[in-house]
């Protein structure tokens, strides 16, 4: 079994590895959309919260988001 699971956690690793790390060049708009609930997503086009970053993402105001 220890076999088995090492070359199963040789193989994942890396893998997990660049997950982590591209989540963690997240900015703080995009972190707050991976962090939403199911429910609050759903919710999120409504809100008019996503056309405003749309507005300035266009206007290049990445700063502000």
């Amino acid at each position: 079994m220890d076999t088995a699971l090492r070359a199963y956690e040789d193989e994942r690793r890396p893998v997990t590895n660049d997950v982590v790390m591209a989540n963690r060049k997240l900015n703080k708009t995009e972190r707050s959309i991976a962090n939403k609930t199911q429910d609050e997503f759903k919710e999120f086009p409504e809100s008019g919260e996503f056309e405003e970053m749309q507005k300035k993402y266009a206007k290049g105001e990445f700063d502000e988001l």
